[in-house]
């Protein structure tokens, strides 16, 4: 039996803690690189992309807490406050645009760059691709935008899995055996969205029960083939 991709309810959430972030091979290098920005790294701009449910938005979040960063969404609309920041910075001088990619507004996009780069402050783009790969027509922000660094969570090798499942059941109590490790591994597809959503189901499925075997995990496994 080969899951491709479990779909199921997210129940359990992360406090976004640095103690919850699970550094691996895959993502070691864009967690040190945030942790020396903006004071040791001196560029205004830096781009993290990463899958969905590749922690980027919770590596985001830390830097955000850490700088004191205003966290802009760009999910489903350009928010006003792009828009804002592009007329009066005003004291603010960090900032992470989640959902980046989202931007399809060119001059919106230019005068923010610009903002951010006159005023010399700081700004993480958070997407799921490169800026490469944005809808962006205008010679002038692609020029721009492109030269931007740009830190990819890779999607998680076999060490990095059997790290993050063991963390996460950790954070929640769950002991857990090696064996029952290497039977999620060898059913799940290779991504932090497939694990995140097993181990919250396991996590519902034990209540307060931190006993876990073999049996709840293929009851789970055969709800979602």
């Amino acid at each position: 039996m080969n899951i491709r991709q479990l779909v199921l309810p997210i129940t359990w959430k992360l406090s976004y803690e640095k103690s919850e972030y699970v550094v691996t091979d895959c993502n070691r290098y864009a967690f040190e690189w945030l942790e020396k920005w903006p004071i040791r790294i001196h560029e205004n701009f830096v781009c993290l992309t990463g899958e969905c449910g590749s922690g980027k938005s919770h590596l985001a979040y830390l830097w955000a807490k850490r700088v004191g960063a205003e966290i802009i969404s760009c999910k489903t609309s350009i928010p006003n406050s792009l828009f804002n920041l592009s007329c009066d910075i005003g004291n603010k001088k960090f900032f992470v645009i989640d959902d980046a990619d989202n931007i399809n507004e060119d001059v919106l996009l230019f005068c923010f760059y610009n903002t951010i780069k006159t005023n010399n402050a700081y700004a993480l783009f958070v997407s799921k691709e490169p800026p490469v790969r944005w809808n962006i027509k205008l010679a002038d922000v692609k020029s721009r935008l492109f030269t931007m660094s740009v830190l990819n969570i890779k999607n998680p090798s076999e060490s990095a899995m059997q790290t993050v499942i063991f963390e996460m059941f950790k954070q929640r109590g769950i002991i857990v055996q090696n064996s029952i490790i290497t039977m999620i591994m060898n059913n799940i597809e290779r991504s932090y969205a497939s694990i995140v959503n097993l181990v919250n189901a396991i996590d519902v499925k034990l209540l307060n029960n931190n006993k876990l075997n073999k049996q709840i995990i293929k009851q789970i496994l055969d709800k979602t083939s």
